[in-house]
């Protein structure tokens, strides 16, 4: 947990860059500012802030709530 978890996330940014791939999903709270600066110099383009998986699941689930709510308060 925290550093190490801080760790990997770079070490997953840098193989993004090295894959080419130019824009990225940051789990929520790995978006260190570490990893952010990396991103930056890197030309990455970053969505962070949220749960991919609010977007992505299809069908009822707490994932569908919360996009619902996001929705609802103009957020999505």
């Amino acid at each position: 947990g925290g550093e190490d978890d801080a760790v990997l996330v770079v070490i997953a940014v840098e193989q993004v860059v090295a894959a080419g791939i130019k824009d990225l999903w940051l789990h929520m709270k790995t978006d260190t500012p570490e990893v952010l600066d990396l991103c930056k110099r890197e030309g990455i383009n970053v969505r962070t802030g949220g749960c991919a998986v609010m977007y992505t699941q299809q069908g009822f689930s707490y994932h569908s709530i919360h996009r619902g709510l996001v929705k609802l308060f103009g957020k999505y």
